[in-house]
This record gives C-alpha cells, structure tokens and sequence, in this order.
C-alpha cells in the first residue's frame, strides 16, 4: 500500500504526534497503524520509519513497552508543524484562487520591488554597520531554520527586506516598500513558491556579502537576480499549477 498523494511527510509528522498527543496513555505503533494506516492509506512500513525518525529527533520517547509520548521538545515541533501546515494550506488555498489578473499584479508587484530595493541595497552599502550586516545574517540564519522544518519562512523573508529598507536611511522608501509588500496579502504567497523552488537563502546570503565588501554594483545586481528569479519562479509555478 501506497501513501495516499495527498498527505505529505510533513502531514504524515502532524497526525502521528497529534494522535499520540490526544492519547492520555503511551500508545503503540500497532494501534497508529490500525487507526492512520486506514484513515490515511499509508503502509505499516511507512508508520514506522516515521515514528522512527521522530524519536531518533527527540521529539518522541518510548515508555516501556507501553508506547511513546511526546517529549517537551515534540510538543513544540507538534505545534509549530500545525503552525506550518496551517500557513501551507492558506498560502495553497490563495495560489489555487488566483487568477490570470492576480498572477499579473503579483508579477507587477515584483517590478515595483525590483526598482525600490535596487536603489534601497545602493543606500545601505554606505550606511550600514558591520553589526547591522549581522543582523541581516541572523534574520538568514533563522529563515534556514524554519525552511528545514518545512515553513515557508516568510515572516524571515519580510523581515529581511524590511530591515534592509529601515538600514537604507531612506523613511519614504521603507514606507513604500512596506506598503508595496502589504499589497493584497501576498508576501506569503511569494514565499510559498520560492521555498517550493529553492535558492531564497542563497540569493539573501550573496546580497549580504556583496554589502559587506561594500561593492555597490554587485549589491545591485544581487538584488535585481534576486527579484528576478522571484518573477520566473512565479511564472514557472503558475505554469506547472495549470499544467501548461
């Protein structure tokens, strides 16, 4: 038997440590593979290496020949990851409402962030501390820890540019820009699809090592690819959403 499509790793992750969390007692794989191996149409198999995989993390424990509980540490991956799939599911929800007209304003909203952080990243080469460029650093580093538990990491990815705006000096671009950001509520939905591409960690970590050689063309130019990788990743995921 074939996990069922419609359930990925991370969701298979949620319902196990949400069916033990309910338990008042241990409970043992036997009994997940009765109740989820039907509910889901996964093989036992699969339970397994999964409840495996999540004690050798620590977020499970056995208790005895009882079962496994949640650790301290899997009650907190338990709710972040409902978190996740929470911001999974609305981000999916919305890319599947959009049509061609809101595909081309997102697109359009790219365009707009394209000329505003070109002129933002020129400013911050010659403000910019080295303990601001750390800052940048650790709103990167935090974004790569919540892209590894499977979020999407947009609240990270705002943050950056956001950051970047305010660093800039420049009060009249970091309101436009936080006001074009905020448009139509899809700043997440961007993220969504980058994380589904890859390379937003890559792209953020090279605008800040060009800042940080205060090389201002190449700072330019890692924002502009940055944005414009974002523009082909919308157009990509919009064409492979609607099978074209």
């Amino acid at each position: 038997m074939q996990m069922n499509k419609n359930y990925s790793s991370r969701e298979l992750e949620y319902k196990l440590l949400e069916r033990i969390e309910q338990s008042e007692q241990p409970i043992g794989a036997s009994c997940l593979n009765l109740v989820l191996g039907r509910e889901l149409a996964v093989s036992q198999s699969t339970i397994g290496r999964k409840l495996h995989e999540l004690e050798f993390n620590g977020y499970l424990e056995k208790v005895g020949r009882k079962g496994r509980r949640l650790t301290e540490k899997g009650r907190e991956y338990f709710k972040t990851l409902g978190r996740q799939l929470q911001a999974y599911q609305e981000s999916d929800s919305l890319l599947k409402a959009m049509d061609e007209d809101s595909k081309r304003r997102l697109i359009e909203i790219l365009i707009t962030r394209r000329a505003l952080e070109r002129e933002i990243v020129g400013l911050v080469i010659e403000k910019a501390s080295d303990r601001d460029l750390d800052m940048l650093y650790s709103i990167v580093e935090e974004q790569s820890r919540m892209i590894d538990l499977g979020q999407s990491g947009s609240d990270q990815d705002i943050n950056f540019h956001q950051t970047l705006a305010r660093l800039s000096g420049n009060g009249v671009l970091e309101y436009t820009l936080r006001l074009v950001l905020s448009l139509g509520g899809l700043a997440p939905v961007t993220s969504h699809i980058r994380q589904q591409m890859g390379g937003v960690i890559t792209d953020h970590q090279e605008i800040i090592r060009a800042l940080e050689e205060r090389a201002l063309s190449r700072a330019q130019a890692a924002m502009t690819n940055h944005i414009n990788r974002l523009i082909s990743d919308v157009e990509l995921y919009w064409r492979s959403r609607r099978g074209h």
